[in-house]
């Protein structure tokens, strides 16, 4: 597979030089290039040699430079964190906003579910890094289920996880058998870059008919959450604000099985 970038969406074009991507089907599921103007969102991606073909792709991760095509699909968001398992954890470290909703959100279970001997589901739990908290807090029935086979495979590694349970599935295409005292989700229900409102509704449905009597819900996401849910009794809701001179923040909520 022959590609070039041979420009971007900025004030003007400019060629860009790619450092790594991967191949996909018919065009990369990803790339990473360097040298680009910062706030730089979009870039065109021309694929082939004789047949040539024209991509539009948006950034993914600002850090890494990573970008992936506009129009959204799980194969390339596989592949993407698949390779992106390598240097996640590092990156929270520097970056531990998502740690520090997570602390909150774990002091609010503390709050809502005094017993820890509890069964806990945690969708698009990525490298564990998050749900490692709630298990060195003392809940040790974890079922942790991703996607990404990389990230699901960093995860079995943590020592604090041991005993835990791993599902490789996505949440668009839930086949889950348990109920679970506790299904918490952080940064991926919701999302609107992963699912639109209507696939966020029919996982919400799933999700209430795989929770206990009173289950809880805890979600975390970027985006404005309902203070309402129709599925659930809407026990607390708001945003937490890692930054408050970047004006940025994020929205958390936790509802109750009706």
């Amino acid at each position: 597979m022959k590609i070039k970038a041979d420009y971007i969406f900025v004030k003007k074009k400019k060629n860009v030089k790619i450092v790594k991507y991967h191949k996909g089907k018919s065009k990369p599921a990803w790339i990473i290039v360097k040298d680009i103007p910062k706030g730089t969102r979009f870039i065109n991606l021309v694929v082939g040699d004789k047949t040539k073909r024209s991509y539009s792709y948006k950034i993914w991760n600002v850090r890494t430079n990573v970008f992936i095509p506009v129009e959204f699909n799980f194969e390339a968001a596989e592949c993407y964190y698949d390779e992106f398992s390598k240097m996640y954890d590092k990156l929270i470290k520097q970056l531990p906003k998502n740690v520090n909703v997570a602390k909150l959100m774990l002091n609010l279970l503390k709050k809502y579910r005094k017993n820890k001997k509890i069964e806990i589901l945690d969708l698009g739990a990525g490298t564990g890094i998050i749900t490692e908290l709630f298990a060195e807090a003392g809940y040790k029935n974890i079922t942790l289920l991703d996607f990404s086979k990389g990230m699901l495979s960093k995860a079995k590694k943590r020592k604090s996880l041991k005993g835990c349970k791993f599902i490789c599935q996505n949440i668009k295409e839930l086949k889950l058998r348990k109920k679970y005292d506790v299904i918490m989700s952080f940064f991926s229900i919701g999302m609107p870059t992963y699912f639109n409102e209507e696939e966020t509704q029919n996982i919400l449905r799933i999700l209430k008919t795989r929770l206990k009597k009173n289950g809880l819900l805890i979600l975390v996401g970027y985006y404005e959450m309902p203070k309402k849910n129709p599925l659930f009794k809407t026990l607390k809701s708001g945003k937490f604000i890692p930054d408050k001179r970047r004006g940025y923040y994020f929205d958390y909520y936790i509802g109750q099985k009706k």
